[in-house]
């Protein structure tokens, strides 16, 4: 989606009386400016990443590292 797309979604979301939301899926921080955007409209924001991508400093929410990794890695943590 556009970041104009996104905009419209987030606002529309905020209007019914959404006030925090969480990024996750197809690892978030690939666009940071959603995520700016997010951060700008509502009062609390949540990113879950893999932790590969540094989040600026700038960001002010709350950041979740997911713990997965390559099937080994990830079937040792998970069982």
């Amino acid at each position: 989606m556009s970041l104009n797309e996104w905009r419209v979604k987030f606002q529309n979301l905020y209007n019914s009386g959404v006030r925090k939301v969480i990024l996750i899926g197809g690892e978030p921080t690939m666009r940071m400016e959603v995520i700016y955007l997010a951060q700008e409209i509502f009062f609390g924001t949540i990113v879950i990443t893999n932790g590969l991508i540094k989040i600026p400093d700038e960001y002010n929410g709350l950041i979740i590292i997911s713990l997965e990794g390559m099937n080994e890695v990830n079937d040792a943590i998970r069982g």
